[in-house]
Parts: structure tokens; sequence; C-alpha cells
């Protein structure tokens, strides 16, 4: 059985012929990737012995299953950043600390800044390890 999606055409007024095509190959490639999840959700709700049949429920689940995948990825690459920042900010608060206090012990304010960046450091690291899945 072959199913047919229809898009509007005026959604893809302003799409180039290679654009459609493009687009054509993207869902067909989804598709697969949903139709899978799919089939593994329904194989694991199965009783053993039983024959498999897919319901508008167990596509319902593997669609929130397929979308969720999706945002894990947008989110790990957030995390990424913010272990980066964090990773950042510690060195180089603990390499301008010396500095600042050797220049002037009486000035706090650098001191102050070097505390602030290593904090920050640290709070950005604990952040991005609670992220975590």
């Amino acid at each position: 059985m072959i199913l047919n999606i229809n898009i509007a055409d005026t959604k893809l007024a302003s799409f180039s012929n290679q654009a459609k095509e493009e687009l054509k190959a993207q869902i067909a490639d989804i598709s697969d990737k949903l139709t899978d999840e799919t089939l593994r959700v329904e194989a694991s709700e199965r009783l053993s012995g039983n024959v498999g049949e897919v319901t508008t429920s167990i596509v319902k689940k593997a669609s929130e299953l397929f979308l969720r995948r999706y945002d894990y990825v947008k989110k790990k690459r957030t995390n990424m950043y913010i272990e980066i920042a964090a990773v950042a900010a510690m060195p180089i608060s603990s390499f301008l600390a010396p500095i600042f206090y050797a220049a002037t012990p009486q000035n706090l304010l650098g001191l102050g800044f070097s505390f602030f960046l290593f904090s920050a450091g640290l709070v950005a690291y604990v952040i991005s390890m609670t992220n975590r899945v």
C-alpha cells in the first residue's frame, strides 16, 4: 500500500525544483524512521505469542518518541556550548586571580571579577551536568 502525502501549493510557492525534490527525499526518510519507531513500539507492547497490530495510539506514541529524540539532539548541542563556556571560564579565572591580587592587593574589584568568573563557570558546569539525559 502506498501512502500519498499532499502539501498545498501555496506552501511550496517559493521552493525551487531541487528544493521540492529534497523535501520529498527528507519526507521519505522521516517516514521510514517513524515507521521503524512505530514497529519498535508495537513490538514492545505486544504480548508474546500474539499477532502484532499497529493502532492509532501506537503511531501517536511513536511520533512523540521520534520528536522527543529530535528535541534531545537540540538540547545536547546547547549543553555542549554551556560546557565549553564552563571549561573556558574556570582556567581563565584561576589565571587572572593571582595577577589581580599581585598587582594591587587592596583592589578587590579584580579579585571579585575573578571570583565571579570562577563561580559562573562552576554554575554553568553544574547546569550542564544536570541537563544530561
